[in-house]
């Protein structure tokens, strides 16, 4: 099991554990936070799983790829954070992001 920590935006913080292979996204749903709907279904076309990834797990998740579908549609959201904005659907949870930690968007500026 993957432990994945979210950060609210009031400093909340949510654990969920999820099978290794889940999505960030899928463990949000999981969780059921509000703050991401994922209204897409995690085809990569919404952003409404947008999450900021905390600095200290940056290296190990990767920045966005440059030119890619991502990065298309998440670099004109009006919370991006260069190096740190990742669509959570993109993000597949393997052992490595074991205790990996994201801070939520809050719902209201979705």
């Amino acid at each position: 099991m993957i432990t994945v920590n979210f950060i609210r935006t009031n400093n909340d913080k949510v654990q969920v554990e999820v099978p290794e292979g889940t999505t960030l996204m899928e463990a949000a749903k999981q969780a059921d936070l509000n703050e991401i709907p994922g209204d897409c279904g995690g085809n990569c076309s919404c952003c409404t799983c947008h999450v900021h990834i905390n600095n200290a797990w940056v290296a190990k998740v990767g920045k966005v790829s440059y030119n890619s579908i991502e990065e298309s549609l998440i670099e004109y959201e009006g919370e991006f954070r260069p190096g740190q904005s990742k669509l959570s659907c993109q993000i597949k949870l393997t052992n490595e992001l074991d205790g990996l930690t994201v801070h939520l968007i809050d719902d209201e500026l979705l």
